[in-house]
């Protein structure tokens, strides 16, 4: 495990902060005058300055000078965030971790004031923290298995649960069952029991180390460490069976290091035949059997009071973005309840909180239109929202969104919509009439080209991705401004090899922009995968008709996009 994972995990959830609100203040809609009385959210307070100023110190290069710009950051600001201190404290512990492992009186005193600045609630992740920051370096080991052990000591099962329904209560949230919590709690505890497994086999105790690790995995196999060292026991027993299964999984989480990644390989080979073949198809049931759906839903019954409306659902969310998991397997649930002329979904990936090889300009102007912050965030026709959780919170998440789209399927459309898409050759052309607009001002069609699925594991351990936006329609992917006084008729054609060639350039240059700020002596980025490439066979077309400053969605539609061949049967 990486020694600087407690830190980087840290800087990810602040970066997804509006993705993990579990209780979000929606937009209201600025046309109804009921919704307009009630009381607007409070604006975010802004970024604490002794935040600020410890990101910027813990860029610096030099160790000792790091170490030195954050002390500063704490002379600095001697009433800083508690939060923050601690998290400074930490950095300094990492950095002395890293530049002098030796340095066993100076480590130790740095973890002491680490622990000392976490708060009470938090003593046992942190004892955690440092153990995990000391088995990463190979360093002091039975001095983290103390600490680990501390750790594991101060957690309460009982307690967790009473304290978690409280919290839950406070919000005003519906509270979760006791099996849900205890879940929860469980997989917690599998992070301590997964540090304390691999220090001892590191040193050496390997029947304990392989039942701690293996509770562990029961509990939370998505931990890519716990998978890692019980691939390495299994191997060295001679099953390398097991080991591909245990790297499999620790692949899928998508955190593998490129030696976890190569070793899967080459025992994959091994057990196959000396062959790769079916590698893919060998990890998509991995997947489905680590990784099962959470939840499954009934499929929607229309109502007497069904209407006539396609609502449209714009998810925007990150491979990259641990939150955005209950949002995108929620969504999912979506989509297996109703039919694709009921609700459109249509997932616009961002290069938030980590790179997302899914992401291109226009669905990144699409999230610059809704003024959008953090992932995973929603807009369900035209009104957005923002939330998120872990796999565990799907339900929750499902619980909150989908009456409202249940209410939106019971409202009449807004213009009437039609849509056609036929692949010619490697162009696809697209036909949408739009009529009856009740609506003034600036509206603009817009038409999103989204393969069905694909198949990615990124950090956050989602393995496949529906209606991803590939390209969108217009001059600069704008869509287009349509006159509301009378029927229009809107053609785009998009050129299937032109725009993979824009997903490409928009990869490289992100990568290449990247790697440009990164300090001499450190490694530079690159995708573990591209995702530009399209399979012509997996695509459709999302269309909607939008009033520009209301934001609201007037009618929806969506079509598979047809083979010629097909279009002429």
């Amino acid at each position: 495990m990486k020694i600087r994972l407690a830190i980087s995990m840290m800087l990810i959830l602040s970066l997804c902060a509006v993705a993990q609100t579990q209780q979000p203040a929606q937009e209201k809609p600025k046309d109804e005058k009921a919704e307009e009385k009630k009381p607007q959210p409070p604006p975010r307070p802004p970024q604490p300055p002794e935040f600020t100023a410890y990101l910027k110190a813990n860029q610096i290069s030099d160790p000792q000078k790091r170490i030195e710009a954050l002390e500063k950051v704490l002379a600095d600001f001697p009433k800083a965030n508690p939060f923050v201190v601690s998290q400074i404290h930490l950095a300094i512990l990492n950095s002395t971790v890293r530049a002098w492992p030796d340095q066993k009186e100076k480590i130790l005193a740095q973890a002491q004031k680490y622990l000392d600045s976490a708060p009470e609630n938090n003593r046992g992740s942190a004892y955690n923290t440092v153990a995990s920051m000391l088995l990463g370096a190979g360093i002091l080991l039975d001095e983290a298995k103390a600490f680990v052990e501390k750790g594991l000591a101060s957690l309460d099962e009982k307690k967790y649960i009473e304290t978690q329904k409280k919290i839950y209560e406070a919000g005003k949230r519906p509270v979760p069952k006791d099996e849900e919590l205890v879940k929860v709690f469980r997989q917690m505890r599998a992070a301590y029991t997964s540090v304390l497994g691999r220090i001892l086999l590191k040193k050496g105790n390997v029947a304990e180390a392989e039942k701690l690790l293996k509770d562990s995995y029961e509990a939370n196999p998505a931990n890519t460490a716990t998978a890692v060292a019980l691939a390495e026991i299994a191997e060295k027993a001679g099953n390398n069976k097991a080991a591909v299964d245990y790297l499999a999984t620790a692949i899928l989480s998508g955190r593998p290091s490129k030696d976890d990644r190569r070793k899967f390989e080459e025992l994959y080979s091994r057990t196959h035949n000396n062959s790769m073949s079916g590698l893919e198809a060998f990890l998509d049931e991995r997947y489905k059997k680590a990784f099962p759906p959470p939840i499954h839903v009934e499929h929607y019954k229309p109502t007497d009071s069904r209407s006539n409306r396609i609502v449209l659902a714009e998810v925007f969310t990150g491979s990259g973005c641990p939150p955005c998991v209950a949002a995108d397997l929620a969504f999912d649930a979506m989509m297996e309840r109703y039919s694709r002329n009921e609700v459109a979904v249509i997932m616009y990936h961002q290069h938030i909180p980590l790179p997302d090889p899914m992401t291109n300009t226009a669905v990144q102007n699409r999230f610059k239109f809704y003024q959008g912050g953090g992932v995973p965030t929603y807009v369900i026709d035209g009104n957005k929202s923002s939330g998120g959780g872990s796999r565990d919170m799907t339900r929750q998440f499902y619980d909150r969104v989908n009456p409202s789209i249940e209410k939106r399927l019971e409202t009449a459309a807004e213009a009437d919509l039609k849509l056609e898409a036929v692949m010619e050759g490697t162009t696809i052309k697209v036909k949408a009439m739009v009529q009856n607009v009740k609506a003034e001002g600036e509206v603009k069609l817009q038409i999103a080209l989204a393969e069905e699925t694909l198949r990615y594991s990124g950090e956050n351990g989602v393995r496949f991705h529906p209606m991803v936006v590939r390209a969108l329609g217009g001059k600069d992917a704008a869509g287009f401004a349509l006159d509301t006084s009378k029927p229009a008729t809107v053609e785009e054609m998009f050129d299937v090899p032109k725009i993979v060639e824009g997903l490409k350039a928009h990869l490289d240059d992100f990568e290449a922009k990247r790697n440009s700020a990164v300090p001499e002596g450190r490694e530079k980025f690159a995708f573990s995968e591209k995702k530009h490439s399209i399979e012509a066979a997996n695509l459709s077309v999302v269309a909607f008709v939008q009033d520009e400053k209301t934001k609201k969605i007037l009618q929806a539609a969506y079509v598979r996009v047809k083979s010629d061949a097909a279009a002429s049967r």
